[in-house]
């Protein structure tokens, strides 16, 4: 008794939570659930070596197997044989209306043609502002004038440069 004395004190160091737990075991054990095991194992087992889907139903639920197997539901006598003649004479009878005819293709040919011309306006647009467009200074340059400028740069420059780019460059002859 005095180690749990103990682990109690110590949880309530822990945390002030812990003293309120109860002792007791949280989770309970339906009465007779063991005792009755076998029985529901072999009720199910014998439910599965049934002959016929009654006997089944029988050994599973007996309250379900009593249950009448009539429909409750049911149409007048006769009602088919005169629901046939009543439609022929509301058809005879009634007004013929000619149903409206409405030309669908048109109005889809018609909307396929314009999202075609505007995909091809897009891309002639496109193709025309691509081809018009101003000249930016590098494309300007030929290799003409590239060589043109290279001759311009003076002996000491190009030779600053080559000295401030190539100090790691070991050359061999």
């Amino acid at each position: 008794m005095t180690k749990r004395a103990e682990i109690l004190s110590e949880l309530q160091e822990i945390t002030a939570v812990a003293d309120r737990f109860s002792p007791d075991m949280p989770y309970a054990v339906p009465l007779d659930y063991f005792a009755l095991l076998s029985e529901n194992v072999l009720r199910r087992v014998q439910a599965n070596e049934a002959i016929s889907a009654t006997e089944e139903l029988e050994i599973l639920s007996p309250l379900l197997s009593k249950i009448d197997r009539k429909t409750p539901f049911q149409q007048p006598e006769g009602y088919f044989e005169q629901l046939q003649v009543n439609q022929v004479a509301e058809i005879d009878g009634g007004k013929k209306k000619s149903a409206e005819i409405i030309k669908v293709l048109f109005t889809r040919t018609m909307a396929r043609y314009s999202i075609a011309a505007a995909v091809a306006s897009l891309i002639v647009l496109g193709t025309w502002r691509l081809l018009n467009a101003p000249a930016t200074e590098g494309d300007k340059l030929t290799s003409v004038d590239i060589w043109e400028k290279v001759r311009e740069i003076s002996d000491s420059e190009m030779k600053a440069y080559l000295e401030g780019s190539t100090t790691n460059v070991v050359y061999q002859n």
